[in-house]
């Protein structure tokens, strides 16, 4: 296990001898590294921040992220839905999120603040009170998803069907409710 080790080194197109599957992080720093292609199977990360990181086709399969903060990283290609569902806590803050899924996993209370979501899937997805403040919404998709209590202020571009999400209690600005009638093709002057 490494323990409080702080990684300043670049990962790309690790090879088996230099990948990351099967181990086990607690309380690591993770500081402007490239985990491009980087492979994270089995791997276990407990109370570990990756900043300023490239997170891109990652793998991840059955890894476990407990207390995992991501600030200002790239992250694209990510199957979150292929994380070990237990334990799972993660925050996201000022990232650039593309093109990953986060359907079929509970997500409570997780925090997109600030960040950039496009071509995201969350299907069937538990996000009872979320954090999305403030995020920026391009082609993302809602549906079926548990979306109570959660904070879409200042949000920008979501487009959350009402009728086939739960919405109870959810935060929206007044001037920005379009993207809950979108799908319903009223037009508004």
């Amino acid at each position: 296990m490494f323990e409080k080790e702080n990684f300043q080194k670049k990962f790309l197109n690790l090879k088996e001898e230099g990948d990351l599957n099967e181990k086990e992080f607690e309380k690591c720093t993770f500081l402007n590294c490239n985990f491009t292609g980087a492979n994270f199977v089995k791997s276990t990360f407990t109370d570990c921040t990756f900043e300023g990181c490239k997170i891109v086709l990652t793998k991840i399969d059955f890894a476990k992220f407990n207390q995992v903060l991501f600030k200002e990283c790239k992250i694209s290609g990510i199957h979150f839905n292929k994380l070990n569902p237990l334990f799972l806590t993660m925050e996201f803050e000022k990232c650039a999120i593309k093109h990953c899924d986060f359907s079929d996993i509970k997500l409570n209370k997780t925090k997109f603040t600030s960040s950039i979501l496009e071509g995201c899937d969350f299907i069937s997805t538990e996000l009872k009170g979320a954090n999305f403040r403030k995020v920026k919404f391009e082609d993302v998709v809602f549906d079926n998803c548990n979306l109570t209590e959660a904070n879409f202020l200042g949000a920008e571009g979501f487009r959350i069907n009402p009728t086939n999400n739960k919405i109870f209690k959810a935060k929206f600005n007044r001037d920005n409710l379009l993207g809950l009638v979108y799908d319903f093709g009223i037009i508004t002057e």
